[in-house]
């Protein structure tokens, strides 16, 4: 709608002079918003200063004009007069309009043996006496839609309006309708109602119209307002009860041809997170696991596919790998733009996947499923099927009551057993969809040509290995990596200094003295490849990609216990999660001596019973808590020095340590800092003083 207006578009609106002049008039007294208009003198009025009835006004007509542009088009003949366009035209419309065009065929055949007045005459008697051939005798009574017998069917007046009305064109001979193509004034108030992201029933919508409707406007029937909603066109009807991305499942879409492709041209991947439940690989509790899926459009072929504990940059870059290995590398590259894709490590211009295997990339617009039909469709063909032959099956089509006793199962197994048995093993989960995958592979598919069944006899579609044989055969050959290469290329490569000879990844250091030349002080960067699961030892790699060396895991000093970058994510979470129950650990404690303090008095056994409840429900020691027994038998580790007082409590207490103490205070000692601390090890300071006191 419109903002700014001009007079003559104000006139006459309810509460406004019926004039231009007038309104100005009016504008000028109120001292209306205005500002000078393009091309004229005159000026453009802002709708804020109109008056609410007038501007209610215009809102009605907006919405009327929104509301007609879905309806059926009207055209205009010369006359401007409205006219239906043929297309639009209702059967029984069409219907009458057909059958007035054979009447004046027959008037005309007749005007050639006798004049005008003459021959509508006769064929209004003949019509009368049933004389007229049998087809233009029906044609009479279609047209007119009449079965009086008190008089002719036909008369002079109506002959001559139907010959005027054929000379505009013969849209103008059907009639049209009872209620045209008017917009009805209880419309916009209808659909404000009816058109929301609630998606109201019709009813609804129009009840709550009908406490709406201004006093005197007619107050229509709910079956005049389902004719009407039945007349608007589908998208339109749907707008605000969809949004644009659900709009996109019933507009017009173009349809991709993939037939010019060949095989390794483009791949397409996408993630999917597993619809059922799988035995966690290393603690064996439930989870989903993550899915990315390669695939070759030209021939639909699964080509490769990474099955990942979630999503990553790591688990899209395995699946790659799967797929150059097993069918080449593609020429593009074709993914959403997921973090899994769009990172440094996969498209850095230097050190990227991408540019090292000379592959494009691609990426879909965002909220567009429909880009990536090809793999989205493998899900629910392939993957879907897979999980929903699992009873631990967590789709929609899922029963609510056995998907819950599934999981009440589950949990209660891990609670009991550790780990949930009951529940596929990551070995089997890893099979069964290898399996499935293959046999997706071996499948006729409905986008690749059709063969004659060798077995059968009968025509059947290509499968997606059927086609890249059938490819192959043709010329085509898939640019292939040497197992070497493969090793080299898959590795992730990140930019780093050189310090005297070291490079630091993951706050682990790498030497070798052939880096000696790329000191950092000549601010020379290198390119350090690794292996997730294998921290020992680092590509090391100038700006052009010359192999410098490999560099080994402290190799410059004594060896300490390395760590790979999956063990290093493990042991930040679980550092994290002692560190919050530590803190809720002193939490209780001080509460509990803060009773003790204003109380003055011995708690009572209830006291102690639920406090040690409490502490055991949340993994702590509660041996010496609230219990009186004196702190030589066991004394309460606690705070920031806990490890270094238990340290120290072992050694002086051997005979008293529990096993769990000794494996503990074991594991413990393998830390130079603990040895500090408890007085097993010499810092370097130390040592040297004491053997220049002995000297």
């Amino acid at each position: 709608m419109k903002l700014w207006l001009t007079a003559q578009e104000l006139a006459g609106l309810p509460g406004l002079p019926g004039t231009d002049r007038n309104i100005r008039s009016l504008a000028d007294r109120e001292g209306w918003r205005r500002k000078a208009a393009s091309g004229t003198r005159g000026y453009l009025f802002h709708i804020s200063s109109i008056p609410a009835e007038a501007k209610a006004a215009l809102v009605l007509k907006a919405e009327k004009e929104r509301i007609a542009a879905q309806l059926p088009a009207i055209q205009t003949d010369k006359t401007g007069e409205k006219l239906p366009k043929l297309e639009h035209l209702k059967d029984w419309q069409r219907e009458k309009m057909e059958a007035r065009l054979i009447v004046l065929a027959e008037l005309k055949r007749l005007e050639k043996r006798m004049d005008q007045q003459e021959a509508m005459h006769m064929l209004i008697e003949w019509a009368a006496t049933g004389d007229l051939p049998e087809p233009v005798q029906s044609a009479v009574k279609a047209a007119l839609g009449k079965t009086r017998q008190d008089g002719p069917l036909l008369s002079v007046s109506t002959l001559l309006r139907w010959r005027r009305e054929a000379e505009r064109g013969p849209a103008a001979l059907a009639p049209l309708g009872v209620d045209g193509c008017q917009i009805p004034d209880w419309a916009p108030i209808f659909l404000k109602f009816y058109q929301r992201p609630t998606k109201p029933t019709l009813t609804a919508a129009y009840h709550q119209m009908l406490q709406e409707l201004p006093a005197g406007n007619s107050r229509p029937s709910i079956s005049q307002v389902r004719r009407f909603e039945a007349r608007m066109g589908r998208v339109e009807i749907m707008r605000g009860r969809m949004g644009a991305r659900a709009l996109k499942n019933i507009r017009g879409h173009s349809v991709r041809d993939f037939s010019d492709l060949q095989p390794g041209d483009v791949y397409i991947a996408d993630g999917h997170t597993f619809d059922a439940e799988v035995a966690h690989p290393a603690h064996g509790r439930p989870f989903r696991p993550e899915i990315t899926t390669v695939l070759d459009v030209a021939k639909r072929r699964c080509v490769g596919f990474s099955i990942a504990l979630s999503e990553s940059s790591f688990a899209v870059a395995d699946a790659l790998r799967n797929a150059v290995e097993t069918a080449g590398i593609p020429a593009i590259f074709y993914t959403d733009g997921g973090s899994g894709y769009i990172n440094d490590r996969m498209l850095n211009q230097t050190s990227g996947l991408m540019a090292r295997l000379g592959i494009t990339h691609k990426k879909s617009l965002p909220y567009n499923a429909q880009a990536k039909g090809v793999v989205e469709r493998f899900h629910a063909s392939v993957w879907i099927p897979a999980a929903r032959q699992l009873e631990s099956y967590v789709g929609k089509e899922m029963d609510k009551q056995a998907a819950q006793n599934i999981f009440k199962l589950t949990r209660k197994e891990v609670k009991t057993q550790g780990s949930a048995v009951s529940l596929p093993t990551w070995q089997e989960f890893m099979a069964g969809l290898t399996a499935a995958m293959r046999a997706y592979n071996d499948r006729p598919h409905s986008a690749l040509g059709k063969i004659r069944d060798p077995e059968t006899g009968k025509m059947r579609h290509l499968s997606p290995n059927e086609a890249w044989a059938k490819a192959i055969e043709e010329g085509f050959k898939p640019l292939e990596v040497s197992q070497e290469d493969a090793q080299d290329l898959f590795r992730p490569y990140q930019e780093c200094m050189v310090h005297r000879c070291q490079v630091t990844l993951f706050r682990n250091t790498y030497y070798n003295a052939a880096l000696e030349q790329f000191h950092s002080d000549k601010r020379q960067k290198v390119l350090v490849g690794y292996d997730i699961h294998d921290p020992s030892q680092v590509w090391v790699r100038n700006p052009a990609g010359q192999l410098i060396c490999v560099a080994k895991l402290d190799a410059n000093k004594h060896p300490y216990f390395p760590k790979s970058v999956v063990e290093l994510a493990t042991e930040r979470r679980e550092r994290e999660r002692l560190r919050r129950l530590e803190a809720k650990r002193s939490e209780i404690l001080a509460e509990a001596e803060g009773l003790k303090a204003i109380t003055a008095r011995e708690p009572t056994e209830a006291e102690q019973a639920a406090a040690a409840r409490q502490l055991e429900k949340m993994g702590l020691d509660t041996v010496g808590l609230l219990t009186g027994q004196p702190e030589t038998e066991r004394p309460l580790f606690a705070g920031p020095m806990g490890d270094r007082d238990r340290g120290l409590w072992i050694l002086e207490h051997p005979e008293q340590a529990t096993p769990a103490d000794m494996e503990w205070f074991n594991q413990k000692t393998l830390s130079v800092n603990f040895r500090l601390m408890v007085g097993l090890e010499q810092d370097d300071e130390e040592s040297s003083e004491s053997n220049e006191s002995t000297g």
